[in-house]
This record gives C-alpha cells, sequence and structure tokens, in this order.
C-alpha cells in the first residue's frame, strides 16, 4: 500500500493556521459481517460473523497477509462464522464459532480447534459465545448462551492455556446477552443486555481473587461496551446513555448512536478511549470529554471494533457497510492535512470593497484550492461544515495533485467556526477522510453590532462600548439620545475600514464635557443598510 497523501488547503489570501485533522485510509474492503478485531502488535486479525476463517493482515503495510481456515480443524460440525475474538497475553489469539460455540487457536497462521464449552445442564448445550477476554493474569473469560433458552447468559471462566471442556461456569445471569468483557487488577467487569426489556442492561464485577461476583448497576440502556485504564474501569450504556466509571459516578454523555466496542489506546500525545459507533463518524473520549475524530468513510454504516498496532502506531478498526465490511486505519503521526492557508481571492473580492483583510470570511464568493504530494484517482470531495451542522459541497476541478473549486457563503450561513471534510481517493486505490476540527475560520456576518456594556457608573471611571464589524468601508454614526429624543453626545468614529473594532466609547457626558444625569439614555448606530442598531444604556451617578 502507498504512503499517504499529504494535503495543503488554501483561500487565497496567505496565513498559516494551525490544523487539527483526523488522518483516516480505508484499505480494503471485505466480504462478509464483521464480528471483531484484535492485534498481537505487529499483525491484525478480523473476524466476520457468515465466514469461517480469520483474515490476517500486516500492521505495517495493512496487506492480507493470511486466512486461517477454522473448517480444517474443526471437530464438532462445520462452523459457518465467528462471533468474538480475544488476544492473549502471550499474543495468540483465542475465536469463538458459531454455530455449535467451539473455541478455536489462532497460531501461525493456522487454526487449531481447542473444542466446545462444557453443558451446564444436559439440557443446555452453550452454542453461541458473545463475549470473550483474556486477562492479564492468563486466565480467559467468556460469555455464553444456550440454542434453547435464549433468557439467560451464562458467565464462564477458562484456566490459562487451558480447554474450554474444563472451564466453569461461574454464574447463570439474569439476562439474554454478554456484550462486553473486560478488566484490570483483580477486577473483572461484565457488560450486559436483556431482550424482554428494550434497551435494559447491567453490570457485574467479579473480583478474581475472592471469585466473587457482585450486580452494581442496572439501567434503561444496555451496556454496550466497557473498557479499562491501568487504573479505572469505565462502561457504556446505550444507544441514549453514559460513560461512568465503576462507581457509577458519570463522567459525560455518549453520542445517541449505539456504541459496539471501546478501545483504550494511545494517540501520540494522550491516552483515549475510542467509541465505535454505529456512524460512520469515529469518536473518542478523552480528558473527560466526547471528542469527533472525524468521519472516516461516507460507505459505513456501522463501525464495529477497533484494536491498535505499535510499530507504526497506528489504530485500526472495522466497519460495515450496505453491501461489504471494510479495514480501516486511523494513522497517528503521518495526517492526511499537513497544512492550512487562506486568502481572499485577488478576483473575487468581498463585495463592494478593493481592500483585503485576514480572516474572519463573510459572505463572499471564494476560491479553494488544494494540492496533494499523491497522485490522486478522481476530484475529491470537499465539503464545509458550519456551526449548526450545515454542509455545503464545494464542487472541485483539476487532476493529479493539483484541485480548486468556488464557494459562495451567503446571509443564509450562521457565524461561528467552519470546518471542512475531505475525501479522496489516490492512485493506489486507497481511500482516504479528514475532518479538520480546530478553529479553521470562524465566519462572521456583516452588521454584527454589540453593545459590551449598558450599565455604566461615569463616577467610578466606567464606560460603554461598541463592538461592530464591517464587510466594506462605512461611515460609521455614533449618537446618544436622551429619552426626550435629543442629541447628548456625537461619539462618531468616521470612516472605517473593513474589519472588526470596539473602538466607540462612552463615559457619560455631553458634548460639553459635562456628565449627564442618571437615568436612561439611547444609543443609535448607523453605517448605512444592514449596519444599524438602536441600544438602551442606563447611567447611574
Amino acid at each position: 500500500m502507498k504512503k499517504l497523501f499529504l494535503i495543503s488547503f488554501l483561500i487565497c489570501f496567505t496565513a498559516q493556521i494551525e490544523v487539527s485533522a483526523a488522518p483516516f485510509v480505508t484499505v480494503t474492503a471485505i466480504p462478509g459481517k464483521v464480528s471483531g478485531i484484535v492485534s498481537d502488535g505487529s499483525k491484525i486479525f478480523v473476524s466476520r460473523e457468515d465466514f469461517p476463517s480469520i483474515l490476517i493482515y500486516d500492521g505495517m503495510t495493512g496487506t492480507l497477509d493470511a486466512e486461517a481456515s477454522l473448517l480444517l480443524t474443526a471437530q464438532f460440525g462445520a462452523p459457518t462464522g465467528v462471533t468474538a475474538l480475544t488476544i492473549t497475553r502471550d499474543s495468540k489469539v483465542l475465536v469463538a464459532s458459531i454455530p455449535f460455540g467451539e473455541i478455536f487457536l489462532i497460531e501461525n497462521s493456522s487454526a487449531i480447534s481447542k473444542g466446545i464449552l462444557p453443558s451446564p445442564e444436559l439440557s443446555e448445550t452453550i452454542t453461541l459465545i458473545t463475549a470473550i477476554y483474556s486477562h492479564n493474569d492468563g486466565t480467559v473469560y467468556f460469555g455464553g448462551r444456550s440454542f434453547w433458552d435464549t433468557s439467560e447468559a451464562h458467565f464462564f471462566r477458562m484456566a490459562p492455556n487451558g480447554s474450554p471442556s474444563g472451564a466453569t461456569r461461574i454464574k447463570l445471569l439474569q439476562d439474554s446477552v454478554i456484550n462486553s468483557i473486560n478488566g484490570f487488577g483483580r477486577t473483572i467487569a461484565i457488560g450486559t443486555r436483556d431482550t424482554s426489556t428494550p434497551h435494559s442492561g447491567r453490570i457485574y464485577l467479579y473480583d478474581t481473587i475472592t471469585q466473587s461476583l457482585t450486580h452494581i448497576y442496572t439501567g434503561d440502556s444496555e451496556v454496550s461496551a466497557v473498557g479499562a485504564t491501568t487504573d479505572t474501569l469505565f462502561f457504556i450504556s446505550s444507544p441514549s446513555g453514559f460513560i461512568r466509571k465503576i462507581n457509577l459516578s458519570i463522567v459525560t454523555n455518549v453520542p445517541d448512536t449505539m456504541t459496539r466496542s471501546t478501545l483504550f489506546g494511545f494517540d501520540g500525545k494522550d491516552t483515549v478511549l475510542f467509541l465505535a459507533a454505529d456512524t460512520q463518524v469515529l469518536f473518542a473520549f478523552k480528558d473527560n470529554t466526547i471528542k469527533r475524530y472525524g468521519v472516516v468513510n461516507s460507505a459505513f454504516t456501522q463501525i464495529r471494533a477497533m484494536a491498535t498496532v505499535t510499530a507504526p502506531l497506528r489504530h485500526y478498526g472495522v466497519a460495515r457497510g450496505a453491501a461489504n465490511s471494510y479495514l480501516f486505519y486511523y494513522d497517528t503521526f503521518v495526517p492526511w492535512v499537513e497544512s492550512l492557508t487562506f486568502e481572499i481571492d485577488t478576483g473575487l473580492r468581498q463585495p463592494g470593497t478593493s481592500d483585503t483583510f485576514f480572516p474572519p470570511l463573510t459572505r463572499g464568493l471564494y476560491t479553494l484550492r488544494i494540492k496533494t504530494n499523491e497522485i490522486l484517482s478522481a476530484v475529491p470531495k470537499i465539503t464545509l461544515i458550519y456551526s449548526n451542522g450545515a454542509m455545503q459541497n464545494i464542487t472541485m476541478n483539476g487532476a493529479g495533485r493539483d484541485f480548486s473549486g468556488s464557494v459562495e457563503i451567503d446571509s443564509s450561513r450562521p457565524e461561528g467556526n467552519v470546518s471542512i471534510t475531505f475525501i479522496g481517493v489516490d492512485d493506489a486505490g486507497n481511500t482516504g477522510t479528514a475532518i479538520i476540527t480546530g478553529q479553521i475560520f470562524e465566519l462572521k456576518n456583516p452588521g454584527r453590532i454589540a453593545i459590551a456594556k449598558n450599565v455604566i457608573r461615569p463616577n467610578f471611571g466606567e464606560f460603554m462600548t461598541v463592538r461592530y464589524f464591517l464587510l466594506n468601508r462605512r461611515n460609521v454614526s455614533v449618537k446618544v439620545y436622551n429619552m426626550r429624543g435629543q442629541m447628548v453626545a456625537d461619539i462618531s468614529p468616521g470612516y472605517r475600514d473593513p474589519g472588526e473594532y470596539e473602538d466607540v466609547k462612552w463615559n457619560g457626558r455631553n458634548t460639553k464635557g459635562e456628565l449627564v444625569a442618571s437615568g436612561m439614555y439611547l444609543l443609535r448606530f448607523d453605517a448605512g443598510e444592514e449596519y444599524r442598531l438602536t441600544g438602551k444604556v442606563m447611567v447611574i451617578r
């Protein structure tokens, strides 16, 4: 796979701006429905619920190295797919298959059957393993369900390097499905879903020393994921829930999407909890808040899971689409967007002025130019995202590495920060997306006038200030009147060039320099069409 291509955005008035971007690369389409992904640090292992094999990818190049078939060593009928997988402390992969719940060990690109779980009762054969987790002491924990009774979930423990036949059932839980198992230290957390009650879920804690299981939480949202740092366990309730600490304190709201899986990983600067959700957007939990990392690929309908390789530091993920599944990665150190600069096009000036001024941008027609350091196979898709979430596509032209397009920002667009999304395909067929999440430029509409302080006490040195923003050169008139309509002060600054100002101030004195009486006064700001304001100012002596 080719090296990522870097992008430079320009809007024709050079001014370097700090860029925060999420560099996503869609590696390949995968037939079937992906169910999970794990990594041993250098290789990626991908499972599918409708294919009886494990796909093994090189973490450096993203290329498919091998496919480990479960059919060659299956002992209890032909597997049809994989429901769950985990990485062991000695970097081996354990996978749980359907329809018989047979467990396989993936070693040297081959699958070796470990057998099936024991039947808790003669009439209850565990045929579906919904979650599997290898703890740091080597013990493996399972969440299983029988084919005949789907109202109860079984929680199992298997010794390090043991076999499923020797596994012990710890508890029969009054839940339908065990969604997630994770842990740190001596504590294992189990997150469940109860299908008998919509979106109901529970959290259980298992102490590996005392071997005791405690139910600590029942909620109106299912517990869809459990994540662990070196000293803290978190769990996520979905679809409209929260991230909570195990002590049940709420940390933050979860985006209103079903969060499928979590991964604590190092993003190059800080440890973050990635949230894989039922959207094309990857979120992360960082600094106790939800951060939007960006749109991975518009073809995705559901991001399922993530795993990390260490050389290079790269976060892989799997997602489902309408027809296929996909393997993608988020590259920590090789961003799609290298730099972003803005200019006002000398041929497409702001209306009514020949003077350029540094952004914030306003209404007008602009040219966007993109240069990449890799050849693209087609023009990229560029979208502006406004502060209210509205999107505006920019039609681009060009070929190879150079592209440009015009965009008109009209009066319907709201003020606030504007970000840019990029979707492109290089000549090797790699699809990349980037979303610029920092403050790229601030959109300010003309006529934005505000009185910064409308209650003043002149005897204490207080004064009123008017802040205003001009799209073009204007003659600015500002006068103060008493409630009888008599002008008491003229504080007009005169002609002003395009830009933002707060140079109009009133200290409560009239045209003779005398302090006015206490009371209400009217301030009238007039700089022509779209630049008029009448406001009240209270003077207290």
